[in-house]
């Protein structure tokens, strides 16, 4: 592709999808691996149909478990529409895994021997758009969101690496009491789950850049809930956490923002 050549295409899907906007509700959720689109112009060198169902190429039940919270809370949400393995929203620029060439021991065939103008047009067109999307929405003038929510999966296992004992992960690094206040109410409710604080994953300035850019450095409350993608492995196991979580959320972020 050179230099002029833009990326998407009329044919392709806008990066950026809102549910329900300007909502007063004072947390904005946020699903940065939403989707699993992929531009036409690299369609012709994918993975398999199998590979971009993976954990790889999207988190699985995340979507639909965003949208659940979103709707029980009246929350405005922001996901982002193309799949990860073209372009990872939660990694920052200069990240070897922001287009990874290899991704849990598949090759990733569109993102073989990229150049820094493939890289660009992805940034530009996608990373960039769906960011600015989200600090437009954090830094309007009228009645902002004082809170960050973002909402992932994980799967259960890596290739030849351990499996995965949590069921759930709580990842801050700015709002370590949200998080146990949200692990401590799952628990309550869920006994028989393993659920924990920054235990598979952690913030870290070459691996994150949603929380870190639009939570921390506004010196908003964020919180990343991660949940194992086997328990929403259905619309009713979905529905089901979606509910729960949209019930405890509020109470744990409410010592630290207001609900007006």
């Amino acid at each position: 592709m050179s230099s002029n050549e833009p990326l998407l295409t009329a044919q392709d899907v806008d990066p950026v999808e809102v549910h329900q906007a300007l909502q007063p509700f004072p947390i904005l959720l946020v699903c940065d691996h939403a989707g699993a689109a992929v531009p036409q112009k690299l369609m012709h060198n994918m993975p398999s149909a199998d590979d971009m169902a993976r954990h790889i190429a999207i988190d699985v039940g995340a979507r639909q478990l965003a949208i659940t919270i979103a709707r029980q809370l009246a929350a405005t949400l922001v996901l982002q529409r193309y799949s990860r393995l073209v372009i990872d929203m939660n990694r920052p620029t200069d990240s070897h895994e922001l287009c990874p060439a290899v991704s849990d021991e598949t090759v990733i065939g569109f993102n073989q021997n990229l150049t820094a103008d493939d890289r660009r047009a992805r940034i530009s067109e996608i990373f960039t758009v769906y960011h600015n999307r989200i600090a437009a929405i954090l830094d309007a003038d009228d009645h902002p969101p004082a809170a960050l929510l973002a909402i992932h999966s994980f799967t259960p296992q890596l290739r030849n690496q351990a499996p995965r004992s949590w069921h759930v992960d709580l990842i801050s690094r700015s709002s370590t009491n949200i998080a146990l206040k949200v692990q401590q109410a799952l628990q309550h409710q869920q006994p028989q789950l393993s659920i924990g604080v920054n235990a598979i994953f952690k913030v870290s300035e070459k691996s994150d850049y949603t929380l870190r850019t639009h939570g921390e450095a506004r010196s908003l409350p964020c919180l990343s809930i991660e949940v194992r993608n086997d328990l929403l492995c259905d619309h009713n196991e979905i529905t089901r956490w979606g509910k729960m979580l949209a019930d405890i959320v509020p109470r744990a972020f409410a010592d630290d923002i207001h609900y007006g």
